[in-house]
């Protein structure tokens, strides 16, 4: 006998969601697309009576998970659901299909949105098979007694998961007890040659100054007397 099973071709089991699955929301920090995935099952229950769906994520810091769509009373001829059966007026679902709120309050499927920086986040996609034509389900029925109702009329159920995260935008900080190579000085540029050189020329220092100076090359030759000797004319 086959497995009952569920999939969607939007993404690999246990792998990475697209951002269209990512919440909408700037007070949160998320602006992805919001529309829930094409899924499809196969081989339920020969018994079933309706099918229930729910998506959870197990890893919300909330300390029970998040519960990000909650819709039931599926016809049992049903296989599929089309990309954004998911939006709150419902008018893509099949006929007789009811949504409650999830836990962001709002009706229909709530997207991705976990902490940044945080782990990716497990999304997990599970087709109920009830043994009920429908359950006895409001508009304003919480989430919570809608789930407490599915497992109870629950005969199978299959389950197919999605990845999210939303990386950080910070840089991490560098380990100081790392070793790394150290960098190598900065070569300077030569500075430029200076057109006075009062060292090398006394002569140009002094007129600098204003003061008067022989030039020491220019000195005159001096005889055994101290004398400058004197050139014959």
């Amino acid at each position: 006998m086959a497995e009952f099973r569920i999939w969607s071709d939007r993404f690999p089991h246990n792998g990475f969601m697209p951002k269209a699955q990512e919440y909408d929301d700037p007070a949160l920090g998320v602006a992805g697309g919001n529309v829930s995935p094409a899924l499809q099952w196969a081989d339920p229950p020969a018994d079933t009576k309706s099918f229930a769906l729910t998506v959870y994520d197990p890893d919300a810091p909330t300390g029970s998970g998040f519960w990000h769509w909650v819709l039931s009373n599926i016809p049992p001829d049903v296989r599929l659901l089309p990309d954004g059966a998911g939006k709150a007026d419902g008018i893509l679902l099949p006929t007789g299909a009811l949504q409650v709120r999830n836990d962001y309050g709002t009706v229909g499927f709530g997207g991705a949105a976990p902490p940044r920086g945080d782990k990716p986040h497990r999304y997990l996609f599970r087709i109920h098979a009830l043994k009920v034509d429908a359950l006895p389900l409001g508009a304003e029925t919480t989430n919570a007694v809608a789930r407490f109702m599915i497992h109870l009329n629950e005969i199978d159920s299959a389950v197919y998961t999605g990845l999210y995260e939303l990386r950080s935008s910070r840089r991490t900080p560098r380990d100081p007890c790392v070793w790394r190579k150290p960098r190598a000085p900065a070569r300077r540029r030569p500075a430029a040659p200076s057109l006075i050189c009062p060292r090398a020329c006394p002569l140009l220092q002094a007129f600098e100054h204003g003061r008067r100076r022989i030039h020491p090359i220019a000195r005159p030759a001096l005889d055994d007397s101290g004398e400058p000797t004197r050139r014959a004319a």
